[in-house]
């Protein structure tokens, strides 16, 4: 993600990423481009995988705070063919809100101050700009978003707004945005995710450390770890019986592949990268924060039951085995349509 401290939001920062990158992947990756006031979007889709686009706050240099510049740009971002992903919380799409004078103390409160009909409006907002079709949505947290989806956006939810909910205790460690919705909300996304409603799960993965988190709620970072155990956590509902496996490959795999327009990812099949994983479904255990390999040394999902990958294999090379990476981190490959289209196995 180019919400980092720079913002990615030029080519040159994105080229720069990459060679920081590389070398240090056991796996293949791709980098996206911010939308800031110095993008060239020309420029940067020759480099990045797909461009992300903020319409909140965040990071600083990113976002462009003029809807006239802002709908020339993503015209822009859709004419270069690349994937564009939008955070769809834009204060100014929703008419008349004022947002709490106090400052939110828990999850319950933050969900107050960034409401659903926030994001629902943004997403209206861009589906009445002209030409604009293809978007991805980000994150999607609630019915009323789903409800106003345009049938040309692509949307994703994540694990944290499906097994989360704004009264849990989580305090600071469930501070993120979009916020955690209600019960009933994460309800209404499990749902929509079985019924088809919902193109793929995303992570969005964000590692702030024990030391960020425990913080006074107003000064702790947005955000929350997941990448490793967003599979775990779909395959113990697949156990259950609540989860096709079918689904699971369409929302985890083969239609992530297709949005992002990676032609050799996201199925088994004669020409395309050998990236499987192995799986004893009768090894159910529990997520343990001791046991994952994020430095940030926490997880939301504490003690949540889950069935981890055995063995993975990138390209047909073992990376992972009993839950530890092996291998060389060198294997790791940025991917690009190009390439990708290039490659003969």
């Amino acid at each position: 993600m180019p919400n980092t401290k720079p913002p990615v939001v030029t080519a040159s920062d994105v080229a720069e990423k990459y060679l920081k990158v590389k070398g240090r992947s056991h796996i293949d990756y791709g980098l996206y481009c911010g939308l800031g006031e110095r993008t060239n979007v020309e420029r940067a889709a020759l480099v990045a995988t797909a461009f992300k686009v903020y319409l909140g706050e965040t990071t600083g240099g990113m976002g462009i705070d003029n809807d006239e510049l802002l709908a020339k740009a993503m015209a822009e971002m859709m004419a270069t063919g690349l994937p564009v992903s939008v955070h769809c919380e834009d204060p100014k799409a929703l008419k008349d809100w004022k947002p709490p004078k106090d400052d939110p103390k828990d999850t319950i409160d933050y969900n107050k101050s960034k409401p659903e009909e926030l994001e629902a409006a943004t997403i209206k907002k861009l589906a009445a700009l002209k030409d604009i079709k293809g978007l991805h949505i980000a994150h999607l947290s609630s019915r009323l978003s789903l409800e106003v989806r345009p049938a040309s956006f692509t949307c994703e939810v994540t694990p944290h707004h499906m097994f989360l909910n704004e009264r849990m205790g989580l305090k600071c460690r469930g501070k993120m945005n979009p916020p955690l919705r209600s019960i009933g909300s994460s309800s209404d996304l499990w749902r929509a995710l079985i019924e088809g409603r919902i193109d793929i799960v995303a992570s969005d993965h964000a590692p702030h450390t024990v030391e960020e988190k425990d913080q006074r709620f107003i000064d702790a970072p947005a955000g929350v770890p997941g990448v490793e155990t967003m599979l775990p956590m779909l395959l113990m509902k697949v156990r259950n019986n609540e989860l096709s496996i079918e689904r699971l490959v369409k929302v985890t795999s083969q239609r992530t592949a297709e949005i992002f327009k990676l032609p050799t990812k996201g199925r088994i099949d004669v020409g395309m990268d050998a990236d499987i994983i192995t799986i004893d479904m009768r090894e159910a255990g529990s997520i343990r924060a001791r046991n994952l390999h994020s430095k940030c040394g926490w997880t939301p999902f504490e003690g949540m039951p889950a069935v981890f990958p055995k063995r993975v294999f990138l390209r047909g090379q073992q990376v992972v085995q009993d839950w530890e990476l092996v291998g060389d981190m060198s294997w790791g490959q940025p991917v690009s349509r190009a390439e990708a289209k290039d490659k003969k196995v």
